[in-house]
């Protein structure tokens, strides 16, 4: 454990200097884009929502539309517990 602190704390402090340092050097180019972000957030937010909830109503009327047709339902393989992702 020690020596894997060893690495990992220098290892996080120049990874973030490197991110402060790349943050500030693109910053006077993005400001623009950050800006229309800032203001556009709430319509991007509430997109994403309805894009959710689209999937979720089209994966359920989905499923009932197979169930009606009397398919069999799609079965998908089932592991054993050592051959799982």
């Amino acid at each position: 454990m020690r020596r894997f602190l060893r690495f990992l704390i220098p290892g996080s402090l120049l990874s973030a200097a490197l991110y402060l340092t790349a943050a500030r050097a693109v910053a006077p180019w993005m400001r623009g884009a950050v800006n229309w972000l800032d203001a556009h957030m709430t319509y991007l937010v509430l997109g994403g929502l309805a894009l959710a909830l689209t999937q979720a109503a089209a994966r359920g009327g989905l499923r009932r539309w197979r169930s009606r047709r009397g398919g069999a339902p799609v079965r998908r393989p089932r592991g054993n517990g050592n051959n799982t992702p």
